[in-house]
């Protein structure tokens, strides 16, 4: 179809149009690309972090409770156990529930294998420290500080190996997330600046494509009607 056969309304009207779906285009990439960044960041804040942040709680108390069961052998009396043991308990009440959030939500064959493990670890670590704990009621201190020494620690050493690899899993998630999330913000950065150029550049064509089609048939005209007139 040639457009100089077109009315001029019609070669505006089809211009403007392709110019409007061009810029329909870019606005709907634009949504897209924000639905998905916006579909990241809620993953990112609110199963990520939440997961990152649980495994750190864990990491954290169970090393408090660490120096919590060296202080307990190394009690003065029967007043100091009993606060170094409400303190155990209460960090232990802490890493229950972000146990329990891990639990909920971690998905990777990973990450569930290290949780298991870590259940399965922390399980004898409780269950010596008990033992610990029954020595030192007893006034068995040289006991307890054996346990200790050859049972508990290493129970302990044991158990922060787990934690270590679901930490690391965790924040390894946290950071490929927030990497996506910059990929797709600078790809879409480069599709709507390609897709604008290539908007200016038709709005450019175009134009000059109409004023073309339209001029030349009037130079035409005009020739035509200066010849007849000098006839």
């Amino acid at each position: 179809m040639n457009i100089s056969h077109l009315k001029i309304g019609t070669r505006l009207g089809l211009a403007f149009g392709l110019l409007i779906l061009m810029m329909l285009g870019i606005a709907a990439v634009g949504v897209q690309r924000l639905g998905s960044v916006g579909e990241i960041n809620a993953r990112l804040i609110e199963d990520d972090w939440v997961k990152a942040e649980a495994a750190t709680t864990i990491d954290t108390t169970t090393r408090a409770n660490a120096r919590r069961t060296m202080e307990l052998v190394i009690a003065a009396d029967a007043e100091q156990r009993t606060r170094v043991k409400a303190a155990i308990a209460t960090n232990k009440k802490t890493i229950d529930d972000a146990l329990a959030v891990l639990d909920q939500r971690v998905q990777m064959p990973e990450g569930k294998a290290s949780l298991a493990r870590l259940k399965d670890l922390r399980g004898k670590y409780v269950q010596s420290f008990s033992k610990v704990a029954q020595l030192m009621d007893a006034d068995d201190r040289e006991g307890a500080t054996a346990l200790l020494r050859t049972e508990t620690l290493p129970a302990l050493d044991a158990l922060q190996e787990p934690i270590n690899a679901l930490t690391a899993l965790e924040k390894k998630l946290v950071e490929t997330n927030g990497k996506a999330v910059m990929a797709d913000i600078q790809n879409a950065r480069i599709l709507m600046l390609v897709l604008g150029a290539a908007g200016l550049l038709a709005g450019v064509v175009l134009s000059y494509a109409i004023a073309r089609s339209i001029i030349l048939p009037l130079r035409r005209a005009v020739s035509v009607a200066k010849n007849v007139a000098a006839r």
